[in-house]
């Protein structure tokens, strides 16, 4: 059995007012109310297999956003996470038949200042929350933290992220 190649991108956005970053959450229509994620989808043929190919057209699909007018900053962290398929998920996703779970490379994400988001057909709602709120509502919440976490060791320079290192984790 195979494990799904995807990508999910932790879009942030920093607020103007504040200087608080801001992440987006996003709800698929059929969802609860409180159900809440991140952009994401799976890494297919039409992406040449690319990581960041299936991310750009992710990002252009679900919230109307092309890398060249809205993306600020990009970066891969470096994990990679497994996730077992449940049967609900089987259920709720036929298409995944196949697979027994899903490998996800995520992408932290800069949108620039006064981006426009057009959510596609897959996505009912989005919402800007603050870091607390965010991790407090999305679904694999210790993943995103992780993803979150390294976005704060990261720093900022000449419009590049780069990331502190501290030590390699094996």
């Amino acid at each position: 059995m195979l494990y799904r190649l995807t990508v999910g991108a932790v879009v942030y956005k920093i607020d103007v007012k504040s200087g608080e970053r801001l992440f987006l959450a996003v709800r698929k229509p059929g969802w609860r109310m409180d159900e809440w994620s991140i952009v994401q989808g799976g890494v297919e043929h039409e992406d040449d297999f690319s990581l960041e190919m299936a991310l750009f057209r992710e990002l252009a699909q679900e919230l109307g956003v092309e890398m060249q007018e809205g993306v600020r900053e990009m970066i891969l962290i470096p994990e990679v996470f497994t996730r077992v398929f449940s049967e609900e998920t089987i259920e709720r996703y036929p298409y995944r038949v196949g697979f027994i779970g899903k490998k996800i490379h995520y992408f932290v994400v800069q949108f620039v200042e006064g981006v426009v988001i057009k959510l596609g057909e897959e996505l009912e709602e989005g919402v800007w929350l603050s870091e607390e709120k965010f991790l407090a509502s999305v679904k694999y919440a210790t993943e995103l933290k992780t993803v979150v976490e390294f976005l704060k060791k990261s720093v900022v320079h000449n419009d590049l992220i780069l990331p502190v290192l501290e030590h390699s984790r094996t």
